[in-house]
């Protein structure tokens, strides 16, 4: 191989080596008469790379059930998915096989095999069937009851309101009255857990 043949093959590498030295040549740092603090905030020029989410999940969500005198609540891990239609759909299923001696059970009509709801503002509407409010006045309570202790249970909601046919449904409060606001947990104080 010739003497420029060699030289030739060498070009590119020293290229290379040439340019690395400039770059880090201007990668120095000035002399300074004292030390300067960098801060405490983000580095000029740097921009954050958000947390990769967690891989999706099952996650937990409270029901509740009725007990011998008042609500009982239970945790129930749901598949991934909106946890206020997930809580309802445990709710209308019913509590299932219990390990503890308590029974429990629920006022909802056997009739609802789902329950669609919409949240507007904080209030959590819960479509209901036509039925619903022909049950008998004490079983309306209790199940409304069970009704705003679940969908309360998930965080940002501050009421129910139950819908039939796109109107929205008087509720009777734990005393009996009927209102047409939306209702809370504090309508149904008596029947709250222990």
């Amino acid at each position: 191989m010739t003497h420029a043949a060699r030289a030739v093959r060498w070009l590119p590498r020293a290229a290379v080596a040439a340019a690395v030295v400039v770059a880090l040549g201007g990668c120095s740092v000035a002399p300074q008469d004292h030390p300067v603090p960098w801060g405490t905030g983000p580095l000029p020029g740097v921009t954050a790379v958000p947390a990769a989410a967690p891989p999706p999940g099952p996650r937990t969500v409270t029901v509740f059930f009725l007990g011998p005198d008042r609500l009982v609540a239970r945790t129930r891990s749901v598949p991934v998915g909106d946890p206020l239609r997930e809580a309802l759909a445990v709710l209308v299923a019913g509590p299932g096989p219990q390990s503890t001696p308590e029974s429990l059970r629920s006022a909802l009509p056997g009739s609802i095999h789902s329950l669609d709801v919409t949240v507007s503002s904080g209030v959590a509407n819960v479509d209901v069937p036509d039925a619903f409010d022909r049950m008998g006045s004490h079983q309306e309570i209790l199940a409304v009851a069970q009704l705003v202790f679940t969908v309360m249970a998930e965080p940002g909601i501050t009421g129910l309101r139950l819908v039939s046919g796109g109107t929205p449904v008087e509720l009777p409060t734990e005393t009996g009255r009927l209102v047409s606001r939306p209702v809370t947990r504090q309508d149904y104080g008596s029947l709250a857990p222990g």
